[in-house]
C-alpha cells in the first residue's frame, strides 16, 4: 500500500470586508444590502475660505452631535474633549478624488442596527473653489455693482427692495466724502465743518472696507453670477472642477446617493452643476431608461408640472405642506429606480442625486441677480436656461415632461427637480440689520416644488450674541448643548441621513 501524500492546506483567500469590496458588491435590494454608502458634498459660499474649514464644522453639526444615528457600543462613539459630550466619531481620509492633498474626505462609520439600511455610511466632501476666483479687480466689481443699481425702481423685485436701498445709502455714504475731498482740492473750497482730517479717515475706512469686505466677498459673486467676457474663463474653471468631482462620486459603484449642499453662493454653484449632470446622466435620448417603471414614474411626476407659456396647461398644483410631501415622495422614487442600471442596461450612466439643499442661497434673489429683472428670469425658464421645482411641461396642451424616442420615454433636459429633491433653509429677518440679508424663499423664483424652512438664527461677535448679520451661522451651535437648536434640526431632517423614506433594515 503506497504511502498516502500528505494533505495540502490550500489557503482560502479571505473574505473583502474592505470599502472597495463593498463598492463591488451587486445591489441585492434595497431591504437586504449590505455595506450601503452614501455622500455629502459641501459647497462654501463667498469670500477667502479656508480647505476644510466648513467641512469639519458642517460634519460636527450633522454627524458628529446627532446621536440617533450610532448606538454607543462597538467604538462609534467618543468624547468631546471640548465639551465632555458624548459624539460619535467620525475620521479624516485622504481621497484622490478631490484633486487635491488640501481637501480629504471625513467618513464614519457603519449605521446602528434598525436603521433604514444595516450598515450604511456616510463620506462627506467639500467642493472647494475660492483659490480659483481671486483677486477680482475693483472695476469690475464696480461696474456689477453699478448694473444692480441702475436698476428701473419698476423691476427691482419686492423681497430685494430693503437691500436695494440699503445698497444705495451706503453707495452714497462711501462716495459722498470722495466728492467733497475732491471738490476742496480742486477748487480750493473750504468746508469748516468737515476738516480735511475726518475726511481723510472716512476715507481710509472706506478703503478698508472695499479691501477687506466688498472685494473678497461680492467680488466673488461679481465673477461668477453673470457671464461676462471678463468673467467666463472663471465660471467655466469652477464648473469643470465640481463637476469633475461630482461625475467621479456618481460613478463610483459603491455610493448610492449623493446630497449636495450649497451655501451662499455656493449654492448657485451647486445649482449649475445640476443642470450639468442632468444633461449627461439624466433619463434622456442620450442615456436612455428603457425600464418601463421609469418611464410610468417619470409621468407620475410630470402630472406636477408647470404650464409652459402664459396658456399652457397646469398640472396638478401643489398649495399646501401635503402636496408638497406627495410631490417629493415622487421625486424619491424615480430618484431610486434611476440609480441603479438594471441588468438589461449596463451602459446606461445611473442618476444617484438624491438632495439638493440650499442654505443662506441667494437664489430668493434670481430675478435681480442672476437675471436682469423678473421678466428677463421668466422668459429664461421658458428656454430651459433655468430648472424649475416642479419642471416646466414639455407641451402646452398637458402637463408633461416627457418625450419619446423609438417608443422610450426621455425627460427633457431642464427636469432635474422631478429626480432631485430640492430644501432652501434661510434666515429672513428685516433685511436692515438682523437676520440674513441674502437669504429668502426660493420657491417663489423656482416653482412650489421647493421645500422652504425659515429658521431664526444667532451670531455671535467679540463675545456678544445678536440676530446682526446670520449668514454663516447655519450649522453652529452657540450653546454647545446635548439637544440640537432648531435649525440644525431643520438641516438634519433636509440631509434626511437616515433615508426616511426608505423601508427600514429588519
Amino acid at each position: 500500500m503506497k504511502d498516502a501524500k500528505p494533505a495540502v492546506k490550500r489557503r482560502t483567500p479571505a473574505r473583502k470586508t474592505t470599502a472597495r469590496a463593498g463598492r463591488a458588491s451587486s445591489d441585492k435590494g434595497d431591504q437586504d444590502r449590505q455595506g450601503v454608502e452614501q455622500a455629502v458634498v459641501i459647497i462654501h459660499g463667498m469670500g477667502e475660505q479656508r480647505p476644510m474649514e466648513m467641512l469639519r464644522s458642517f460634519v460636527r453639526a450633522v454627524w458628529s452631535t446627532d446621536l440617533e444615528l450610532t448606538d454607543p457600543w462597538g467604538g462609534k462613539r467618543t468624547t468631546d474633549p471640548d465639551t465632555g459630550h458624548q459624539i460619535n466619531r467620525s475620521w479624516i481620509v485622504p481621497d484622490r478624488r478631490t484633486g487635491s492633498h488640501e481637501l480629504r474626505r471625513i467618513t464614519t462609520p457603519r449605521s446602528k442596527k434598525g436603521a433604514v439600511h444595516k450598515g450604511l455610511r456616510t463620506d462627506f466632501y467639500e467642493l472647494y473653489w475660492a483659490d480659483l476666483i481671486r483677486e477680482t479687480p475693483a472695476k469690475r466689481l464696480l461696474n456689477w455693482i453699478r448694473g444692480r443699481l441702475f436698476t428701473r425702481w419698476s423691476e427691482v423685485p419686492k423681497d430685494a427692495v430693503g437691500l436695494y436701498i440699503l445698497a444705495w445709502v451706503a453707495l452714497l455714504f462711501g462716495v459722498a466724502p470722495a466728492i467733497i475731498t475732491w471738490a476742496v482740492d480742486i477748487f480750493a473750497v473750504e468746508v469748516a465743518w468737515l476738516p480735511k482730517w475726518a475726511l481723510t479717515v472716512w476715507a481710509g475706512i472706506v478703503s478698508l472696507a472695499m479691501s477687506k469686505f466688498l472685494i473678497p466677498y461680492l467680488g466673488d459673486v461679481a465673477d461668477y453670477v453673470q457671464a461676462t467676457p471678463d468673467t467666463v474663463s472663471r465660471r467655466a474653471a469652477v464648473r469643470q472642477r465640481g463637476f469633475e468631482l461630482l461625475k467621479k462620486l456618481n460613478n463610483e459603484s459603491g455610493y448610492d446617493r449623493i446630497i449636495l449642499v450649497g451655501h451662499s453662493l455656493g449654492s448657485v454653484i451647486g445649482y449649475d452643476l445640476l443642470q450639468m449632470l442632468w444633461a449627461d446622466y439624466g433619463p434622456n435620448h442620450r442615456n436612455p431608461r428603457k425600464d418601463p417603471a421609469i418611464g410610468d414614474a417619470l409621468d407620475a411626476v410630470g402630472k406636477y408640472a408647470l404650464p409652459l407659456g402664459e396658456g399652457g396647461t397646469a398640472g396638478t398644483p401643489i398649495e399646501s405642506a401635503e402636496d408638497r410631501a406627495a410631490y417629493r415622495k415622487l421625486q424619491w422614487n424615480l430618484y431610486k429606480l434611476l440609480r441603479r442600471p438594471s441588468k438589461d442596461e449596463p451602459k446606461v450612466l445611473p442618476w444617484k442625486f438624491s438632495d439638493f439643499v440650499s442654505l443662506g442661497s441667494p437664489l430668493t434673489h434670481a430675478e435681480f441677480l442672476i437675471a436682469r429683472s423678473e421678466k428677463a428670469l421668466g422668459r429664461a425658464v421658458e428656454e430651459r436656461l433655468f430648472a424649475m421645482c416642479p419642471p416646466i411641461s414639455d407641451k402646452e396642451e398637458r402637463a408633461t415632461i416627457v418625450y419619446k424616442t423609438d417608443n422610450v420615454r426621455h425627460a427633457h433636459h431642464a427636469s432635474v427637480f422631478a429626480a432631485t429633491r430640492w430644501t432652501n433653509i434661510y434666515d429672513l429677518g428685516n433685511t436692515w440689520s438682523t437676520g440674513d440679508p441674502f437669504s429668502g424663499k426660493a420657491g417663489g423664483n423656482f416653482g412650489p416644488g421647493v421645500k422652504d424652512i425659515r429658521v431664526k438664527l444667532e451670531s455671535k461677535f467679540a463675545g456678544f450674541r445678536s440676530r446682526l448679520f446670520t449668514h454663516t451661522f447655519y450649522w453652529t451651535d452657540l450653546d454647545n448643548s446635548k439637544d440640537a437648536p432648531p435649525h440644525i434640526v431643520a438641516l438634519r431632517e433636509a440631509l434626511d441621513l437616515q433615508r426616511s423614506l426608505e423601508t427600514r433594515s429588519k
